[in-house]
C-alpha cells in the first residue's frame, strides 16, 4: 500500500528534471541569437567604414595624380620663362659690351679733337669730321645705353609676369615674348561666360595687374581677337575693370588695334577661336 505514493514521486521528479532543460536551452538559444545579431551589426559597421576609407584613398590618389600633373605643368611654365630671361640677359650683354666699345670710341675721338685743336686752321676739315663723328658716337652711346635700360626692364617684367602666372592655377595660356615684351594669350572660352567674366579669369588677370605694378609706367595692353562684334566691346570693359580693380591705374591700361576681318577664304575654311591677349610694355 505504500509503494504508490512513492512512484508518484519518482515521475515528478523525471518531468520536473525535463522541464529545467528545456529552460536552459530557450535561454541558450536566445543569447545565442543575440550574440550572432551583434556580431552581424558590429561586422556591417566594419565593412562600411572599410569602404568608406576605400572611397577617400580613391580621391585622395585623384587628386594626387591632379596635383602632379599641374605642378609638372608650372615647372615648364617656369623653365620656359628661364630660358626667355637667359636670352634677354645674353642681349644685355652684348648691348654692354657694344656699349663699351662706343664709350671707348668717343675718348678716343674726344683725345683726337683734342690733339688737333692746335691746328684749328690747317686741320679745319679734319676736325669737322671728328666733331661729326664724336657726335655720331655720342648719339650712338646714347641709343645703346638706353637699349641696354629697355632691354633691362624687358627683363624684369618677363621674370616677374613668369612668377606670377607661376603662382596661379594651371590652366590653358601662352606666355611668348614679341619684340622683347612679355604677351600672355589666353582662350576667350576660358575668361568668359558670355559678357561676364569667370571666376577662372580673376587670378590670371591679377597675375599680370602684379607684374605692372612692380615696375611704374609699365602698361597693359588689352587686344581681343576672333570675338563677336557683339561681345568684343563688353568684354574688353570686363577685363580693363578687373585689372584697374587689381591696382593698374586707368592711364595706363589701353585696347590694342582691333583686329582686321577675316578674308573670305579664311572664313569658309572656319573661324578661329577668340583669344584675349594681354602685353605688358614701356
Amino acid at each position: 500500500m505504500h509503494s504508490l505514493p512513492l512512484r508518484v514521486s519518482a515521475w515528478s521528479l523525471v518531468v520536473l528534471v525535463g522541464s529545467t532543460n528545456a529552460c536552459v536551452s530557450i535561454a541558450k538559444h536566445r543569447e545565442v541569437q543575440a550574440t550572432l545579431a551583434a556580431e552581424r551589426t558590429a561586422h556591417q559597421k566594419v565593412r562600411a567604414e572599410r569602404d568608406a576609407l576605400a572611397e577617400t584613398l580613391r580621391q585622395f590618389k585623384v587628386e594626387l595624380a591632379s596635383a602632379q600633373a599641374t605642378a609638372k605643368e608650372r615647372d615648364s611654365a617656369v623653365e620656359a620663362g628661364q630660358q626667355r630671361i637667359a636670352q634677354t640677359e645674353l642681349d644685355v650683354s652684348v648691348v654692354s659690351k657694344q656699349r663699351e666699345e662706343a664709350a671707348q670710341l668717343v675718348d678716343q675721338l674726344r683725345s683726337e679733337l683734342a690733339r688737333s685743336s692746335d691746328h684749328l686752321r690747317a686741320f679745319s676739315d679734319q676736325k669737322k669730321k671728328l666733331e661729326q663723328a664724336l657726335a655720331a658716337a655720342e648719339a650712338r652711346l646714347r641709343e645703346l645705353g638706353e637699349l641696354q635700360q629697355r632691354l633691362l626692364n624687358q627683363a624684369l617684367v618677363v621674370r616677374d609676369l613668369a612668377l606670377s602666372l607661376w603662382q596661379t592655377t594651371a590652366g590653358k595660356r601662352e606666355f611668348v615674348v614679341v619684340d622683347g615684351w612679355p604677351v600672355l594669350r589666353v582662350p576667350a572660352a576660358q575668361l568668359f561666360a558670355g559678357r561676364a567674366l569667370r571666376p577662372t579669369a580673376k587670378p590670371i588677370l591679377g597675375a599680370v595687374a602684379r607684374a605692372a605694378t612692380l615696375h611704374p609706367g609699365t602698361k597693359v595692353e588689352v587686344t581681343l581677337r576672333d570675338a563677336p562684334e557683339a561681345q568684343r566691346v563688353a568684354r574688353l570693359k570686363r577685363v580693363t575693370d578687373a585689372l584697374a580693380a587689381a591696382g593698374v591705374p586707368a592711364t595706363l591700361i589701353v585696347l590694342g588695334a582691333a583686329p582686321a576681318p577675316p578674308a573670305p577664304n579664311q572664313k569658309a575654311q572656319g573661324k578661329s577661336p577668340a583669344l584675349l591677349e594681354l602685353r605688358l610694355l614701356f
